[in-house]
């Protein structure tokens, strides 16, 4: 793949795991406003901003309607 891409192995790998904490965080951040949290307490629990909060929960629920 390194070869195809043009990218290291090391790159690539990288970058895959990041998609994976980025749906982790998806998931939590929907979890935590179906128990009723709001986007403010959210972003505390996670350590986020309100406004990554608010993206997280946007692509989470366009991903879904993918899925």
């Amino acid at each position: 793949m390194t070869k195809e891409t043009g990218y290291s192995e090391s790159t690539i790998s990288n970058t895959l795991k990041g998609q994976g904490r980025k749906e982790a965080d998806e998931e939590r951040a929907a979890r935590l406003q179906e128990k009723g949290l709001s986007v403010r307490e959210i972003a505390q629990k996670l350590g986020k901003s309100k406004t990554t909060v608010q993206r997280l929960l946007k692509a989470y629920g366009q991903r879904e309607k993918t899925e």
